[in-house]
């Protein structure tokens, strides 16, 4: 519903670039509730390959985590025709007016639930099954990085198939470690979300080992 708020509509798309968080999961989870195609962006590539990315996928917004991968990116992307906001996940003043926090996209979806609370089973019924539901960009070995179109059931059949051949339960834990951004730990997270289990975010790939100590998980995806 914030999404929506914003004037976003199905089909649009939302670029989101950012380390590892619940935030990502759910900047992630309400692009697919209302449609919009989202497009997974690694926090380490270089500003003209993201600026690339984000010209060819015409995305409208992007979600960043903080005002350091705001300030890193703003001069290669601040030309970008189709972005009109920037949403980030922690806040902070700037006279950027298309800057916006998460919470405030939030909070904006929570006004227009009080203002027509069907509006998100319309969005939700709205979607197929056929619908794409991300765009997920190649390393470009071959030439420019191509974005490879996933539709909802091309995500679910994965998850569906997963679950089947392990034996994950509710009681289990995770440890989240590869970058959502890759479609593998994000198919794992959705797994995760599916069952109820509980997720770990470790603080760094420095930090696996200590973390891994400290959460104790029975899933974890390595690389």
């Amino acid at each position: 519903l914030g999404l929506h708020s914003l004037g976003l509509r199905k089909g649009d798309r939302a670029v989101i670039l950012a380390p590892n968080s619940p935030d990502w999961t759910l900047a992630d989870a309400g692009c697919q509730f209302a449609g919009v195609i989202d497009v997974p962006i690694y926090a380490t590539l270089a500003p003209d390959s993201v600026r690339y990315i984000i010209d060819d996928a015409a995305a409208r917004v992007i979600f960043l985590q903080d005002n350091d991968s705001y300030t890193r990116l703003f001069p290669a992307i601040k030309d970008c025709k189709s972005i009109e906001k920037f949403i980030l996940f922690e806040a902070f003043e700037t006279d950027d007016e298309r800057v916006i926090s998460f919470k405030d996209m939030e909070s904006a979806g929570a006004e227009l639930k009080i203002a027509n609370p069907s509006l998100s089973k319309e969005l939700r019924t709205a979607i197929d099954s056929k619908d794409i539901a991300t765009l997920i960009y190649t390393s470009g070995t071959t030439g420019e990085p191509k974005g490879v179109m996933l539709t909802h059931r091309n995500l679910i059949s994965n998850v569906v198939d997963a679950s089947e051949k392990y034996a994950f339960a509710g009681q289990d834990i995770s440890l989240s470690v590869l970058p959502l951004s890759h479609v593998f730990e994000r198919t794992g997270m959705y797994v995760y979300i599916h069952y109820g289990m509980r997720v770990f975010f470790a603080e760094s790939i420095e930090k696996v080992p200590e973390n891994l100590k400290e959460v104790r998980p029975t899933i974890f995806i390595g690389v």
